[in-house]
């Protein structure tokens, strides 16, 4: 009995602490100590609820960018190969670079890379499924550390 209270107040902490960690500034710190943990954060994404979020990280093993769309293939840490495509003449993904925003000088380097060897680069794939439609949000970059 003693056990089973300890467990529904750590849930009625969780349930009361979780809606606090939206805030921007909240949430950039919390991410951080959770990217160095080696957890991961489920970013703000606007129009989508939590529970509608997934994403897919992993190797890049191809990405192509057209006027059009965007498509990219990840190799994802649970040894799936997901294959990603979508119209982006509305520009409504979102690029970062672990997290940040991506700046001209990454976009740069990271197109570079993935021209020579896209494996080289890891990516993190976040989607917003509603309904039976899946939607890339975020494509956050990690590249291998600049030699």
């Amino acid at each position: 009995m003693c056990t089973a209270l300890r467990i529904f107040a750590g849930l009625v902490v969780l349930t009361c602490v979780l809606p606090t960690v939206s805030c921007s500034h909240e949430q950039n710190n919390l991410a951080a100590t959770l990217q160095k943990s080696g957890k991961v954060a489920i970013p703000e994404i606007r129009g989508c609820t939590r529970d509608n979020v997934t994403f897919y990280k992993g190797k890049v093993l191809a990405f192509k960018r057209s006027d059009k769309s965007i498509t990219i293939t990840v190799r994802t840490e649970w040894e799936t190969t997901e294959k990603l495509s979508q119209d982006n003449r509305d520009n409504s993904i979102e690029f970062q670079l672990k997290g940040q925003p991506l700046k001209d000088e990454d976009r740069k380097r990271i197109e570079t890379l993935l021209a020579d060897d896209p494996k080289q680069v890891q990516a993190t794939v976040w989607t917003c499924r509603r309904g039976s439609k899946e939607q890339i949000k975020i494509i956050d970059w990690d590249p291998p550390a600049a030699k």
